[in-house]
């Protein structure tokens, strides 16, 4: 009988022990459950109040297109057309061009800064450029317009010149357009080149 007495006080006590582990267990998983929702509610919190925050300055969020930048970073934006090549523009070893730089703002000496919306100007008048030039075939009085005095020998090389010796976005559409064919509007470090090749040996 007291065997009996015994094995029964011992499953009572078990029994006791796995319901106090339980209730721990099941505190600690609340607890949890708890701290997780807490987390995410203070990230959800933060990210509503930094929307908030962002249109609330309308001024602010409007000013990043009035901020001047160096024209080539706006490469990507105002990739040029895929150009096509001459059959024989890989064994070119010297080119002659002519060619109209169309530049936001006034043309200056080197590289320059503009807006992203005067770029976007530019570029349209670029294209409306070119296909004046095309159309009327009137170089040179487009180029009393859109010659830049300023230009460097890279960027507007006299006569033949050489891989190496021109900018390398006029230097890429010299060695490939075919000869007398007007590229699109390439964009450059001191503005959108249309270019001519005159000659190419």
């Amino acid at each position: 009988m007291a065997s009996v007495r015994d094995d029964s006080h011992r499953l009572k006590t078990a029994s006791q022990h796995l319901m106090v582990n339980f209730g721990e267990d099941h505190r600690t998983q609340r607890l949890q459950n708890f701290e997780f929702r807490l987390a995410i509610g203070l990230v959800i919190g933060a990210a509503a109040l930094a929307t908030m925050a962002w249109y609330r300055q309308p001024a602010q969020r409007a000013n990043w297109k009035r901020q001047e930048a160096p024209l080539i970073s706006y490469a990507p934006r105002f990739k040029e057309a895929e150009l096509k090549c001459d059959l024989h523009s890989s064994v070119r070893r010297e080119v002659r061009v002519r060619q109209l730089i169309v530049a936001p703002g006034a043309p200056g000496p080197g590289p320059a800064n503009a807006t992203y919306g005067a770029m976007q100007a530019a570029y349209v008048q670029a294209k409306a450029v070119r296909a004046e030039w095309e159309a009327s075939g009137a170089f040179d009085t487009l180029e009393q317009q859109f010659g830049n005095p300023n230009a460097g020998s890279r960027s507007l090389p006299p006569g033949l010149f050489r891989r190496g010796e021109a900018l390398a976005a006029v230097e890429r559409a010299a060695f490939c357009l075919p000869v007398h064919e007007i590229s699109p509007p390439i964009l450059a470090e001191d503005g959108f080149h249309i270019i001519e090749v005159l000659e190419a040996r």
